[in-house]
């Protein structure tokens, strides 16, 4: 029996005889589809192979991957072992595109865990891509693998180039740059908020310090990490100071919508945090932590957030609107989230400045706006508006 198929014999007998590895089913099962292709496959939940595409301009069709459920189903599910047979939903897509004069198919496969409504019992979520490819005329194998290797390559690389700076943001399981998110940030800034002078200072101190202080941690002997928490009522300007710090730190920032996951949530932590070491030092932002971080995988998070792993260099800002329901294990123990900001219903004088503020802007707006105010003097309307919108928001301000 020759290498090559004594090598797939002993895979064939570990990974499909008795128990189901179905990311190398999935490839298996592709590779009798394209039997004269090369393959190249990459297990990897948040590979960037779309907004790579995308980014470089590289044009690319979709197409109906019925033809591939069909031939998976009927290949696996042959037979008694009913256990091998893999659910429609688990086929994600195919595209197809050209690079550097190769014309790829690309797969794209997402099994889901266990508890997602499929599968059996203690079936492992996963997500690969499977590209496919014919082989180079005269090319041996090493050199026909290469074509497939150096695109994968090509992708990584532009995934860390040092000179990137859009927001990466973790959403359904995945990494992305996203072009908006970044647009909002950039635009950002300390000037628009209306806030107390110290408590503006004093997140900038905290977050520039931390960032500058690596050497001391170090001497210490204490891992170079810190948690900050914003809390308060919605509406008064913890997502947009989270904008202007970022837009003011060279840092790199990272933008948790969610821990959903078609692998589980568990699995979508472990992501984030190893995204995070990989392009520390930098801020990882998660939003609403109160929602977020459930009892279900609350123990999976503070292990990631504080456990064998050292996240060195990794400033942790996480924001709540209801800070009640955040288990004391995250809110009150030291070394996890020990600053925190308290962004309360703003105060007189901050509902006058930022009253007087929005007057301005309607008195210079060059319209009918700024005949909606009959009086002159300015300081006496935000005074007035100020007296009489006590609990409020800055966002209900704002409508006002």
């Amino acid at each position: 029996m020759s290498a090559p198929n004594a090598l797939r014999t002993f895979l064939d007998a570990h990974f499909t005889d008795t128990g189901l590895n179905e990311p190398y089913q999935f490839i298996r099962e592709l590779q009798k589809l394209h039997p004269d292709s090369v393959h190249i496959p990459i297990v990897d939940q948040f590979f960037p192979i779309g907004q790579f595409l995308k980014e470089n301009n590289i044009p690319v069709k979709g197409h109906r991957s019925e033809t591939l459920t069909t031939y998976v189903q009927n290949s696996t599910g042959s037979g008694t072992n009913t256990e091998r047979s893999v659910n429609p939903r688990d086929i994600c897509g195919l595209t197809s595109f050209s690079y550097k004069g190769t014309n790829f198919l690309l797969y794209k496969v997402e099994i889901e865990a266990s508890g997602g409504g499929c599968g059996p019992p203690g079936r492992q979520g996963a997500t690969f891509w499977n590209f496919v490819y014919d082989k180079p005329a005269g090319a041996d194998l090493l050199s026909a693998d290469a074509v497939g290797k150096n695109l994968v390559k090509d992708v990584y690389d532009w995934m860390h180039r040092p000179d990137d700076n859009n927001i990466w943001v973790f959403d359904r399981g995945q990494w992305y740059q996203d072009e908006e998110l970044t647009k909002g940030i950039n635009s950002a800034s300390w000037d628009n908020l209306i806030l107390e002078e110290s408590f503006v200072k004093g997140l900038q101190r905290d977050t520039s310090t931390f960032f500058s202080s690596e050497g001391i941690y170090k001497s210490l002997g204490i891992t170079w990490k810190r948690g900050i928490l914003l809390l308060g009522p919605p509406g008064n300007g913890k997502t947009e100071s989270l904008k202007a710090l970022i837009n003011s730190t060279p840092q790199k920032a990272l933008y948790v919508k969610s821990f959903d996951s078609a692998a589980g949530s568990e699995f979508a932590v472990r992501l984030i945090f190893e995204h995070a070491r990989r392009f520390a030092p930098c801020i990882l932002i998660i939003e609403d932590i109160d929602s977020m971080v459930t009892q279900h995988v609350k123990s999976f998070f503070l292990n990631e957030l504080d456990g064998l792993v050292q996240n060195q260099g990794v400033l942790t800002i996480a924001t709540t609107n209801h800070p009640e329901r955040i288990d004391d294990a995250i809110l009150n123990r030291p070394s996890r989230f020990d600053v925190k900001y308290d962004f309360a219903l703003p105060s007189e004088s901050l509902r006058k400045q930022f009253a007087f503020r929005w007057i301005k802007k309607a008195r210079n707006s060059q319209s009918e706006v700024e005949n909606l105010f009959a009086r002159s003097d300015d300081e006496a309307i935000a005074g007035d508006i100020a007296k009489r919108t006590e609990g409020w928001s800055f966002a209900f301000l704002k409508e006002l």
